[in-house]
């Protein structure tokens, strides 16, 4: 089985959704990007015809994903997942989503034009869906129910809302990304302190593992447990294995060093010497 294929550990498959949300703030600069698009697609489509705004809802569609790379990156952050990630070609099917609910949208629209909006709804519903299992936000499944009832309501309930639903998808995707950034900004602060803990205990364990290593070195105590001191060693009454051949092992002089610096020191100087046998002879002489 090759490394692609392998399934993944749960630990695997939890550091690469961490990754996920962490490079691409939570999809934040997604839902920004397509509600600017939205915003002017719903222009459009008013005022130039519904067929000028389904083409830009599509095209805006196609572009927010790269739009939102871009900003990431002029952010100092990361636009693109590393191949090494195993949820990189499932983010790359979400950012098809939308397109496909815009073209599913805009055949529909030649039936019914005022339900455009409502119909290219369904396609970020769907994305929202697949969205929430990869950054691991279940915010995103609140906005598949919302962007997924809404339309259905509308439909059978209020087909007089039809028309707004331009202008109520930019106000949908403009909550949804400010809420998702701000989520995605509190859960980087709470890794970073969790890191920066982490360390700080680290550190705290080190420091106590030497203070106590030091103190068993004050008090004599061998750092291998056996509870012998210096003192006991010298003596030889230790608990280690060596037990009386401490001090033996202790550094003794040559034989005859000491006896020889002795005599050495008992022995006068020849000039010593000499003065002595000069006075011993003036006393004969005198005597």
């Amino acid at each position: 089985m090759s490394p692609a294929s392998a399934p993944l550990v749960p630990s695997e498959l939890a550091a690469a959704r961490s990754q996920a949300d962490s490079y691409h703030r939570s999809g934040a600069m997604t839902l920004l990007g397509l509600a600017a698009f939205w915003g002017v697609a719903a222009a459009l489509y008013q005022w130039a015809g519904p067929v000028t705004g389904q083409i830009a809802l599509l095209l805006g569609s196609v572009a927010a994903h790269p739009v939102a790379w871009l900003v990431l990156r002029l952010a100092g952050g990361h636009a693109f997942l590393p191949r090494t990630n195993p949820l990189n070609g499932l983010y790359y099917a979400t950012t098809l989503l939308p397109i496909i609910g815009v073209i599913g949208a805009g055949g529909l629209a030649h039936a019914r034009p005022d339900a455009f909006f409502a119909s290219a709804m369904l396609g970020l519903a769907s994305a929202s869906v697949i969205t929430s299992w990869l950054y691991e936000r279940p915010g995103y499944l609140v906005l598949a129910a919302v962007q997924v009832a809404l339309p259905v309501l509308a439909w059978f309930f209020a087909a007089g809302t039809l028309p707004w639903f331009g202008l109520l998808g930019i106000v949908l995707l403009v909550v949804a990304g400010g809420l998702f950034l701000r989520l995605s900004e509190a859960r980087a602060e709470s890794t970073a302190h969790a890191g920066d803990q982490a360390m700080s205990d680290a550190a705290g364990t080190e420091g106590a593992d030497v203070a106590d290593a030091r103190g068993a070195g004050a008090d004599g105590t061998d750092l291998d447990g056996t509870g012998a001191t210096g003192a006991t060693r010298a003596s030889g009454t230790g608990t280690g294995t060596g037990t009386g051949t401490e001090a033996s092992e202790a550094p003794s002089r040559p034989s005859g060093v000491g006896q020889h610096d002795a005599a050495a020191h008992n022995t006068p100087r020849p000039r010593r010497r000499e003065r002595e046998q000069f006075f011993d002879q003036s006393d004969t002489e005198e005597s």
